[in-house]
């Protein structure tokens, strides 16, 4: 004897619809629309759960993101600010390098030192790039260039910018303090006070530190207004562990 498909429904689903039984004389469209509602809540209840433990996960993830992120900034950040004596002319600021973005903010910082009287100079870095389009000049900015224009930006004039070059290294933070201190050695700076990202300051710190020959000179550090984020602190961490291991 044949038997209509909701019959056959509500045969093989009794079994696990507990509100379905078999004895019961309901109607079969009844039956078919009780067996489409159970199912419903069943995928109901399992797509909450799925978006329940993804919630979880990315909010974990998030809490440990941001734990560690402060982890990281608090053990590769390192201050060493000028004490209120006044400054002179043998007192200079050098910017340390990064992206363009990164560099403007180290100017405005640099540069309020120079406005406030704490240092007389500014000593940049020189590079052989080129930077953005100067539609005055109809060709690209150099990397020198593209340093006193924005400089200019804060209120320093090109005549308190220095260049300085310096032989390129496998570990170039220590490189560039090696050179600067021979700089510094050779000009009689008294006092250097170094400019750079948060997250760099501490490689920076050990590096300018150890590399100073001359004893008597004061060395400081201001920090640039960056935002660090934690694809920034897990390579600069392991930068700095490699420099304490291979260098210091």
């Amino acid at each position: 004897m044949s038997m209509t498909i909701p019959a056959i429904l509500m045969r093989h689903t009794s079994k696990w619809l507990p509100f379905i039984d078999r004895r019961d004389k309901c109607p079969a469209d009844e039956c078919l629309t009780k067996t489409r509602l159970a199912f419903l809540v069943r995928i109901g209840t399992y797509r909450l759960g799925c978006f329940a433990v993804i919630a979880l996960v990315i909010g974990c993830g998030l809490a440990l993101r941001k734990d560690a992120s402060e982890f990281l900034l608090y053990r590769l950040t390192y201050v060493r600010h000028l004490p209120e004596s006044a400054s002179t002319h043998n007192d200079v600021v050098y910017v340390l390098g990064g992206t363009p973005d990164s560099l403007k903010a180290k100017f405005q910082t640099a540069s309020k030192l120079v406005q406030d009287g704490r240092a007389a100079r500014m000593l940049v870095l020189s590079q052989q790039a080129l930077m953005a389009f100067s539609p005055a000049l109809g060709r690209n900015l150099t990397a020198d260039e593209w340093v006193v224009e924005n400089f200019s930006a804060f209120g320093i004039p090109a005549d308190a910018i220095e260049f300085v070059a310096f032989e390129k290294g496998f570990f170039g933070t220590w490189s560039e303090a090696k050179g600067l201190s021979r700089f510094v050695r050779e000009r009689g700076y008294r006092r250097l006070i170094l400019v750079t990202s948060p997250f760099h300051s501490r490689r920076v710190w050990e590096s300018f530190s150890r590399a100073i020959e001359q004893p008597d000179t004061g060395l400081f550090l201001y920090l640039a207004d960056e935002s660090a984020y934690l694809r920034h602190l897990l390579p600069e961490y392991v930068k700095l562990l490699l420099y304490r291991a291979l260098l210091f």
